[in-house]
């Protein structure tokens, strides 16, 4: 068998081809080293971007940092002011101002007409005196089982059921409860001392 030489015209393809192979690979390599470049200055343009925003950031923080700074009265002595009332009620205007912007116009106006100082003053005597948990608590339970203790027995025997048995087992079991929380303060402060 004879082997027969590459003819002219098929070297000639051939070197074509590989011309143009070379000259694809250079446009190739030229556009990825542009686009390198082009996201080396976008990586650096957002670096700095970000950059300039958390300078900002840190600005307009030190600024209303220095503004409440301002706003709130000195403390005489740094150890007694964080237990003072005065800081305190300071505290509660400011969270109640904060969570005021949150709600909703009636919302809003009606934590305003809850929290004036009349209100808060007649709330504070209730629940020191009328309003106690365990009156409420004991009250309520003693009114419930009494009333279905009697609606239980005056179904049963045929009588007419007197509904002021709620309201009276309710203030009797306010009493109970109120006693007996008096009196478990009552031991509770005898035996810390001992």
């Amino acid at each position: 068998m004879s082997e027969r030489s590459p003819d002219r015209n098929e070297q000639q393809e051939s070197a074509h081809d590989l011309h143009e192979l070379q000259s694809r690979s250079k446009e190739n390599l030229l556009k990825a080293q542009e686009l390198a470049k082009n996201a080396e200055n976008e990586h650096a343009k957002n670096i700095e971007n970000l950059r300039d925003l958390v300078k900002n950031e840190a600005v307009d923080s030190r600024n209303s940092a220095s503004r409440e700074h301002t706003n709130r009265a000195e403390p005489e002595e740094a150890n007694t002011y964080w237990y003072s009332r005065e800081y305190r009620e300071l505290a509660f205007r400011q969270l109640l101002n904060n969570v005021r912007k949150s709600l909703s116009p009636t919302d809003r106006a009606a934590s305003k007409l809850i929290h004036r100082p009349m209100v808060e003053k007649a709330s504070e005597i209730g629940e020191k005196t009328i309003g106690r948990t365990s009156g409420v608590l004991t009250g309520s339970i003693f009114s419930f089982l009494a009333s279905i203790t009697t609606y239980y027995f005056s179904r049963r025997n045929g009588y007419d059921m007197t509904y002021s048995i709620f309201i009276l087992s309710f203030i009797g079991g306010f009493i109970i409860g109120v006693i007996v929380e008096f009196i478990v303060k009552a031991l509770r402060s005898l035996l810390s001392r001992h």
